[in-house]
């Protein structure tokens, strides 16, 4: 499994009955839930939609050119991290289909992805309390390849430790 390239990576804080737009791209976007809930509404573009509730603790890997809105309905909040980035392994295809709970080992792994965010991506607070990484113009390559690695990790560790991915009593090696 080899993430080729990172776009951006979000910070986002979800308030009350708030609702991100909607959108679909030609890329993956992963969206863990690091606080409280929130809902996602994902599907082809003109539907039928999908709605789940992401929890914390909780991630979902959107595919390539779906639609999906994220939302949090009366008394909810959500702190979100979203990434998109671009894979072209067939094997990501199995973690699109629902929701992932993140064992420990897994979130160590995406917060260290998280930690090398600063190296490789220069921040920007939005007027809804979003805070967006854009890659900076001069990044560390070394920091870059960590980044993905440990994005890479998180993946496999899921697709290896989840009885959901594993043939008979194989895992996916």
């Amino acid at each position: 499994l080899t993430i080729d390239n990172v776009y951006t990576v979000f910070f986002s804080h979800m308030g009350n009955e708030s609702s991100s737009k909607g959108e679909s791209h030609d890329f993956h976007e992963f969206v863990y839930v690091d606080h409280g809930a929130i809902m996602a509404e994902v599907g082809p573009i003109g539907g039928p939609y999908n709605t789940v509730t992401l929890e914390q603790g909780a991630g979902d890997l959107h595919r390539p050119n779906y639609f999906h809105r994220h939302f949090v309905q009366i008394n909810m909040r959500g702190a979100l991290c979203i990434i998109t980035f671009q894979c072209n392994d067939t094997i990501l295809k199995r973690l699109e289909e629902e929701p992932i709970v993140l064992s420990k080992k897994q979130k160590e792994y995406l917060a260290s992805a998280m930690n090398c965010a600063s190296h490789l991506f220069k921040g920007l607070l939005d007027t809804q309390n979003k805070f967006i990484f854009f890659r900076a113009e001069h990044c560390d390559r070394l920091m870059e390849q960590v980044f993905q690695n440990n994005l890479e990790l998180l993946f496999l560790d899921v697709l290896c430790s989840d009885k959901r991915y594993q043939h008979g009593n194989e895992p996916i090696k």
